[in-house]
């Protein structure tokens, strides 16, 4: 990547897609490769926050088990294959 690429990811530091995407068109390249040349070379990049289909931030399943085995005061590895469950059903497990 060419240094006045670089120096300018450096001063918009820390980087999202949108000023990933304002640095690609400025310098005609590619937004996948902006992001891939800030993280190779140390630039903070803030990755967008996933969401589920109604909207609310993605849990991972195994961070529903961890709920669920602090709600019934066990170990974690007491639920071992939990994680394999239906989300739907870990998630009730909270209710």
């Amino acid at each position: 990547m060419d240094e006045k690429v670089l120096t300018k990811m450096r001063e918009e530091a820390p980087l999202n897609m949108e000023k990933a995407e304002k640095i690609a068109n400025e310098f005609g390249l590619k937004t996948k490769s902006v992001i891939a040349s800030a993280t190779r070379n140390g630039i903070e990049y803030e990755r967008k926050a996933r969401v589920g289909k109604t909207g609310e931030p993605a849990v991972r399943k195994e961070e529903l088990v961890t709920r669920i085995a602090d709600k019934f005061g066990l170990e974690v590895t007491e639920l071992d294959g939990l994680e394999k469950a239906n989300k739907r059903a870990l998630e009730a497990l909270l209710k």
